[in-house]
């Protein structure tokens, strides 16, 4: 399963980030083209229907390499997405503020 928000000249997918349509291209073209980039697992986990996820975090990752050796980036409040977010430069920094 994979996620995508589609708006007028624009579209987000949470693997791919924002996905701007070529010139002459529509908004599903573009949709398609990220998408067909992507594989896609065989099962989807299911989610108990009594459990309702409370996340706490949206990590917004600018730069992430040698399997987390170098990962920067910033935090903010899920329940405050108007929150001034919160910078990391290292893994051992994202742990913090995720523990806090």
């Amino acid at each position: 399963m994979r996620l995508a928000f589609v708006g007028e000249g624009v579209g987000c997918s949470p693997e791919a980030g924002l996905v701007m349509p070529d010139a002459g291209e529509s908004e599903l073209a573009a949709l398609e083209r990220t998408l067909s980039g992507m594989a896609f697992p065989d099962e989807v986990a299911a989610l108990d229907e009594r459990v309702r996820p409370a996340f706490r975090w949206v990590v917004r990752s600018r730069k992430f390499d040698r399997n987390g050796e170098v990962w920067e980036g910033e935090v903010v409040a899920a329940h405050d997405p108007d929150a001034e977010p919160r910078p990391f430069s290292s893994r051992e920094d994202l742990a913090a503020l995720l523990a806090a």
